[in-house]
This record gives C-alpha cells, structure tokens and sequence, in this order.
C-alpha cells in the first residue's frame, strides 16, 4: 500500500478539482478543497521520492490534476470577473509554450515531460496563491506578477528542452543546463547509451 500512498493523493486531488470545477467561488467550501488539493500537490513529489515510488504513471497523474485544478482556479476567477478573457488569452499563450516544451521532449528523447525549474514551481506556488490576495482585494498586480513567472516558466522550459542531452525533468534553471549536462556525459545511463 505504501508504494500508492502518492498516487492516491493524486487522484484525490483529481476528484477534488473537478468538484472545484462546479463550486461558487471563494466559498469555505471551495477555499478547504482548494487548499486541500494544494496541500496534496505539495505532498505527493516528496512522498512519491521517500517511498521510492516515482513513476511514469505517477508524474501524468500529478499533470492531469495540475491541469484540472488550474481549469478550476481560472473557472472561478473568470464567474467572479477578477480576470478577463484577454488575460485567459495571455495565460493559454504562454501554456502553450510549456506543452511546446514537451513536445520538444518527446521528439528529442521519446517521451513527454515538463520541467520542473524554480521558476515553473514559483509559478505554482502562485497560482496556489491566487485565491489569497483576490480576498486580500490585491488581485490586479498579483495577477501580473504571476502572468510574469508563466510565461518566464514556459520560455524557460523550452529553452532547456533545446539545450539539454539528455532527458531531466528536475533541472532547476536554464543556468544549470551545461552543469546537468557535463555530469550526465561521465553517468552510467550515457555509456549504457554508447553500447
């Protein structure tokens, strides 16, 4: 059972979401689930790693409910006018380059995965955020600074997907790119790659 704990709360927070889909916003109902959910993406990395049951599987469910909470955060700021449609617009532009960034994944090493930069976990930690600073009436600017760290995320991931040998989800920044390189050059998984 151990080996599901993750897994488990991700999909938790997948059922969780799509409750949030169909909730009025900045209830107490959705601010609990909305922090549940948050707390849950916190925790299932780290326990996934500490359980050592990272997996393929694992990392497409924490996407699909990454995916679905964002919907759900972007429903509910949408129905209470704090975003409009142009900065949806903003926001889908700039995902688009993180799913470019996967793209460029799969083409380059044979499987999709996203980048897990400082930036891009700044991102979520904003988003997590968001709920926040709109009851604090401090949404405007937020929503900038954080329409900023998206498309500094996505432009980032890219950037690292087109400079990178070998496949890593886990290269904190475009500046660690030629670090993460030299030290898979001399691994174990590149001479295997040379047999």
């Amino acid at each position: 059972m151990k080996k599901y704990i993750a897994d488990v709360l991700t999909g938790i927070r997948i059922v969780f979401a799509v409750i949030l889909l169909f909730l009025p916003g900045f209830s107490a109902v959705f601010i609990t689930l909305y922090a549940i959910c948050a707390l849950r993406d916190i925790l299932d990395g780290p326990i996934a790693r500490a359980t050592g049951s990272e997996s393929i599987f694992g990392a497409k469910l924490d996407t699909a409910a990454d995916v679905l909470f964002a919907l759900a955060l972007v429903k509910v700021l949408l129905v209470n006018k704090v975003i409009n449609w142009f900065t949806i617009l903003w926001f889908f532009i700039a995902a688009l380059g993180l799913i470019a960034s996967a793209i460029i994944a799969k083409i380059r090493f044979g499987r999709f995965f996203f980048i897990h930069t400082l930036t891009a976990k700044a991102m979520g930690a904003g988003a997590f955020a968001t709920p926040v600073f709109v009851l604090l009436k401090v949404s405007d600017v937020y929503i900038k600074i954080l329409w900023f760290f998206v498309w500094a995320a996505s432009i980032e991931a890219v950037i690292i997907q087109l400079s990178i040998n070998h496949p890593d989800s886990d290269i904190l920044s475009v500046f660690l790119v030629k670090r993460a390189n030299k030290k898979y050059v001399g691994s174990a998984d590149a001479v295997n790659e040379l047999k």
